[in-house]
């Protein structure tokens, strides 16, 4: 094998433990991140706060319906029991009553929008705790899909590595430093292959006298464009 087809096959390698480590690294990213039931169980709380604050308001009105249930019933007593003889007294008792039976209609009327409106709150309870708990049941698999992935990457990177190790042991120090330098220059690809005269790694056209010396495999040839080293299969 030729200096610079043992670099490309050390260039597969590389650019293959960069795709594992990057995918990876997104792994990792989305392994114990639980912000989004976070935010739903956030979201169930504000709604359980709602649905209580309206059971209070309920209650609050139901009481007050009760205590002005609780005068109505004497002065009706009184209203009907023919003690009052004088009409004026009368009247007025009977107005008395007629202003706190009101007073209770509006009571009820507003406790029975309350209770309509915690009616709507509570069913949207139900319905958040029902998709939370479908959601925490998909991230526990999903996080045990993950878990596997991470150690299937990093058993399959550690492997590749132990190849990159041998693979990097065939070249001389000073052929690796220099494709070291092109790879951290040109964003991972220090080794190009040619194409009809073409490299491609910039499209430029080369020489035909450097397409023969790189098909000859017997030095380094450099792209005189992009810096690359030319490759011919």
């Amino acid at each position: 094998m030729s200096k610079v087809s043992t670099l490309f096959e050390l260039q597969k390698l590389d650019l293959e433990i960069e795709a594992k480590e990057k995918e990876l690294s997104q792994v990792m990213e989305k392994l114990g991140d639980d912000t989004i039931l976070q935010e739903q169980r956030a979201a169930l709380e504000v709604t359980k706060t709602q649905a209580a604050e309206l059971e209070k308001r309920r209650q609050s009105l139901d009481w007050e319906a009760a205590d002005l249930q609780a005068k109505i019933t004497p002065h009706e007593k009184k209203l009907y029991s023919g003690q009052i003889k004088v009409p004026k007294e009368l009247l007025a008792l009977q107005q008395d009553v007629e202003l706190l039976k009101g007073h209770r209609r509006d009571l009820e009327d507003a406790e029975l929008e309350i209770m309509l409106e915690l009616d709507e709150t509570n069913r949207q309870v139900r319905e958040t705790s029902k998709e939370l708990e479908e959601q925490e049941r998909n991230w526990k698999e999903e996080q045990k899909r993950l878990s596997a992935a991470k150690d299937t990457l990093s058993g399959e990177i550690a492997a590749l590595q132990g190849q990159r190790e041998a693979q990097a042991r065939q070249i001389d120090p000073a052929t690796l430093d220099t494709y070291q330098r092109i790879r951290e220059k040109r964003q991972g690809l220090a080794v190009v292959t040619l194409d009809r005269g073409t490299c491609l790694g910039c499209r430029i056209t080369v020489t035909s006298i450097e397409v023969q010396r790189a098909r000859a495999g017997r030095e380094l040839v450099f792209c005189q464009s992009c810096g690359r080293i030319l490759y011919v299969r």
